[in-house]
């Protein structure tokens, strides 16, 4: 973290399923859902955040975090009022293009840890997923940007 630190980094970005500097220049977050097995463990509600995010702060050895994000949507929960951010609006990187002709060595879903997302690649609704992106490259080509571009709404 301090090699990052020093080269420009400032945000480190932590969740509560994560193993547990400079702070005040530091932008440091959470995510919360995950947090048990018990319903009451995890999800969005006011008692799961409470919670979560002192669990957090604890094993982060912090008095706050700046930001907490929601990993995930909760459907028990209404989420008026709740900014979002996206996670993988490229789905993984399928929509960049990247899969097309199936999986990098360098690429993240060549890794042990996301098989499964090597297997949906190479699944026959993974390939499929792929006819359907080459069908939408000259749409993204004649409004004038790339695949990545149209999917996130530049």
């Amino acid at each position: 973290m301090t090699i990052a630190y020093e080269s420009g980094v400032n945000l480190f970005d932590t969740a509560e399923v994560y193993a547990a500097g400079k702070r005040s220049s530091l932008v440091i977050t959470t995510k919360l859902y995950w947090g048990g097995k018990a319903e009451t463990e995890r999800g969005l509600s006011r008692k799961h955040i409470i919670e979560g995010l002192k669990a957090s702060l604890q094993r982060l050895q912090l008095e706050y975090v700046d930001v907490v994000f929601a990993n995930r949507p909760d459907n028990n929960t209404p989420m008026e009022g709740v900014g979002a951010m996206t996670w993988s609006p490229l789905a993984c990187g399928i929509i960049s293009g990247k899969y097309g002709n199936g999986v990098p060595e360098s690429s993240r879903a060549a890794l042990k840890c996301y098989q499964w997302l090597k297997e949906k690649i190479i699944s026959e609704e993974g390939r499929k997923q792929q006819v359907k992106l080459k069908d939408l490259s000259p749409i993204a080509e004649r409004l004038g940007c790339t695949l990545p571009q149209l999917a996130v709404g530049r």
